[in-house]
C-alpha cells in the first residue's frame, strides 16, 4: 500500500481526461492506430506492459524488477508497430478482429510536474475473430498524461499490468 499523498485533479480536468481515454479506446477499436499515435501520444512516451509473477508476499523476488515485460516501448517502437499493422500483412488483422476496449475506475491526480496528471484506471480488452476466437484480457493501468503547449493532452507514460499470470492467447498485439 502506498503512503504518498495524491492531490486530486479538478473536476474539469478529470472529465477531460476521461474523455481523452474514451476517445483513445474508440480510435483503437476502430483500427485508427496512426491517428492515436499522432494525435494522442507524446514523443517522449514510455509504454510498458508487465506480466507480474505471483509469489508469496515475503518472497523478495516478487518485486516488479523480475516481471516479464512483453512491451517496453518508446515512440519509435510504437511507430514500427503501427507501421506493421498498416502493411496489411499482420496475420492477426486478416480478417480484421472486432475489438472492444473498456476503461473504468478512472482516478486523476496532479502529476509530478506542472501540466502532468497521474491517472489510474482498470481496463478490459475483448477481441473476437472468426467464429471460434474470442478472448478477454483485464488489467490495471497507470498513466502520465501531459498537457502540451497547444493545450492538448498527450500520453507520455503508460504501465499496463495484466491480471493474467499466463497469456493463453496467440498474441497481445492490441
Amino acid at each position: 500500500m502506498t503512503t504518498e499523498k495524491l492531490i486530486p485533479a479538478s473536476s474539469a480536468d478529470e472529465r477531460e481526461i476521461q474523455l481523452f481515454l474514451y476517445r483513445e479506446a474508440r480510435l483503437l477499436d476502430d483500427g485508427e492506430q496512426r491517428e492515436w499515435l499522432s494525435s494522442m501520444v507524446h514523443p517522449e512516451i514510455h509504454y510498458e506492459v508487465v506480466i507480474a509473477q505471483e509469489r508469496a508476499r515475503r518472497d523478495e523476488t516478487a518485486d516488479d524488477k523480475y516481471a516479464v515485460k512483453p512491451f517496453d516501448d518508446d515512440y519509435a517502437a510504437l511507430d514500427l508497430r503501427v507501421s506493421k499493422f498498416e502493411t496489411g500483412l499482420e496475420w492477426m488483422s486478416d480478417p480484421r478482429p472486432r475489438m472492444r476496449r473498456f476503461v473504468s475506475n478512472i482516478e486523476v491526480y496532479a502529476g509530478d510536474r506542472e501540466g502532468d496528471y497521474r491517472v489510474f484506471s482498470n481496463g478490459q480488452v475483448v477481441r473476437s475473430r472468426r467464429v471460434y476466437e474470442h478472448v478477454s484480457f483485464t488489467f490495471g493501468r497507470q498513466d502520465t498524461i501531459r498537457r502540451v503547449g497547444d493545450g492538448e493532452l498527450r500520453l507520455v507514460k503508460r504501465r499496463i499490468k495484466f491480471d493474467q499470470r499466463f497469456v493463453l492467447d496467440k498474441n497481445i498485439m492490441f
